[in-house]
């Protein structure tokens, strides 16, 4: 099962994406004498729109048979039988097992999937606190 990102979160990396673009264009084409530094607008218009393209292509969670994975460049990933703890505070889930820790930002999930991941989690045999 896969958990997409809030369409609130891929709006915000699309028009930071788009600011940063605006203000490239406007900060090289229009100005007389573009410094070298002035360029380096479209490396942050490129980035955040790469993370827009990212987080719109690729899922927040993903729930397998035998594992959660957080996908990110560097995500982590927690097969479901090693989970010995569910913590949930200040809106995010703290899954622990013996050696690695995995937060579920419940903010930054779609909200139409918010209860579908709440029955996920209860399906695990894990100390809930």
């Amino acid at each position: 099962m896969k958990f997409s990102f809030s369409k609130k979160q891929l709006n915000i990396s699309l028009f930071l994406g788009l600011v940063w673009l605006a203000n490239a264009v406007f900060q090289t084409f229009f100005n007389e004498n573009p410094k070298w530094y002035d360029y380096s607008w479209f490396i942050f218009a490129i980035i955040y729109l790469g993370i827009y393209f990212y987080r719109k292509h690729y899922n927040y969670i993903t729930i397998d048979n035998t594992f959660i994975r957080k996908n990110w460049w560097f995500g982590k990933k927690l097969l479901k039988k090693d989970i010995i703890k569910i913590k949930h505070y200040g809106g995010e889930f703290i899954l622990k097992t013996t050696n690695k820790e995995l937060k579920i930002n419940l903010a930054l999930i779609d909200t139409s999937t918010r209860i579908e991941i709440k029955k996920e989690l209860e399906k695990l045999n894990a100390e809930c606190i």
